[in-house]
């Protein structure tokens, strides 16, 4: 009797084993039915494709070799075939792969496209021969005949690409690498006649070692200057870019573009920030340089070896330094910092010479306060010193 009965319960056992998997089949096949069906009647509908067994036990581990789209329901879904200017990050751990629409990933390295294709016209009221990007200094005055002239132009060369490559070294660790380039940049060949032939322009560029847990980053390459203001702690991609449809920004706005190196560090959950970057110099000279007879100041030169010769290059002997610190309160945004440089020259005699370097800078601040929760801020900033023209 007793046998039987294990026999008995063995057989149930097994029973409900099989149930469970047909459910799970009936299951499956109904939710490929609903997602045809979606699929069929809205193009917004989440589509991932995976190459890979999502169903395995160590999915987690050997994610699939490549994945697109949506995998997982708690990722945060944009819409089918939105391109954003600028890639946003993936929701959570990567590894697990929560990722947005148009995300991907190959191995454990996940891709993020961005961009967008732009096609403006342009209409001004005086003449700058210029493009989408106008120079506040060179609107002509009323003695000038360009001031007489209106100014038309179309132009698609603010369209952007970009593109977030990065992978989890550790469950702290993480690497990642950005660019992002438009087709503002004028090569020697380049004109308006006939081929169009403007060329690719780098805009940012550059690599990324980050501890999210411990809220630290070093980051190397091309990127907004540590001046520029935030729109919250000092995060790279979150620079506080005025919303123009000018690409020359607005007068007063406090930046640079450039090669350096940036250590942030954060502090009381992520509450304030400090960083120090040391970022590449450039002098902007201006004003008529008195220089007695028999005397050469040599402050800057024509542009060299894979330079621009069409323009100058100053004398430098040292990186910019900025240091900034950050605080991010429940009613705001605020930092201060202050910039370090040296003005490098040489005063030429027959025979001889000498060279001087000047130590120049300056400080400056700024603050983001939300009025309106997403709707409306209020921001002020500010820079004083002395040699920082540049910025």
């Amino acid at each position: 009797m007793e046998k039987q009965i294990n026999y008995l319960q063995k057989q149930i056992q097994y029973m409900k084993i099989q149930q469970v998997k047909q459910d799970n089949e009936v299951r499956l096949v109904k939710e490929t039915a609903l997602n045809r069906e979606k699929i069929s009647t809205d193009p917004a509908y989440n589509r991932p494709i995976i190459i890979g067994n999502p169903n395995a036990d160590n999915y987690a581990i050997n994610r699939p070799w490549i994945t697109i789209g949506g995998t997982d329901p708690r990722s945060e879904p944009t819409t089918y075939g939105q391109i954003t200017g600028m890639p946003v990050s993936p929701s959570g751990n990567t590894t697990n792969g929560l990722f947005h629409k148009g995300q991907f990933n190959v191995g454990r390295i996940s891709i993020i496209l961005g961009g967008y294709v732009e096609m403006a016209g342009i209409f001004r009221s005086r003449n700058e021969t210029a493009d989408i990007s106008s120079n506040f200094s060179s609107i002509p005055w009323m003695n000038s005949p360009n001031a007489h002239m209106n100014e038309f132009h179309e132009t698609e060369r603010q369209s952007r690409f970009s593109a977030l490559v990065g992978a989890d070294i550790t469950d702290k660790w993480h690497v990642s690498g950005y660019t992002e380039v438009d087709f503002q940049g004028a090569g020697s060949a380049s004109n308006s006649r006939q081929s169009n032939s403007y060329v690719l322009r780098s805009r940012v560029m550059y690599g990324e070692f980050e501890n999210k847990i411990d809220d630290f980053y070093i980051m190397g390459g091309q990127s907004w200057s540590l001046a520029t203001l935030f729109k919250k702690g000092m995060d790279t991609r979150s620079e506080q870019i005025p919303l123009v449809i000018d690409a020359q920004y607005v007068p007063g706005f406090t930046w640079t573009r450039n090669t350096g190196i940036r250590i942030v560090k954060g502090f009381h959950n992520h509450e304030y920030h400090i960083g120090l970057s040391l970022e590449n110099p450039q002098s902007v000279w201006g004003g008529t340089i008195y220089t007695p007879s028999e005397e050469k100041i040599t402050y800057n030169n024509s542009g060299g070896q894979v330079e621009n010769v069409s323009t100058t290059y100053s004398d430098d002997v040292a990186p910019d330094i900025i240091l900034k610190g950050s605080a991010d309160p429940k009613f705001g945004h605020f930092e201060a910092f202050g910039i370090g440089r040296f003005i490098h020259d040489r005063v030429s005699y027959i025979g001889t010479g000498k060279s001087h370097t000047k130590f120049a800078g300056g400080g400056g601040g700024g603050m983001v306060i939300p009025v309106v929760k997403k709707y409306f801020d209020f921001q002020a900033s500010g820079l004083a010193g002395y040699g920082i023209g540049r910025y």
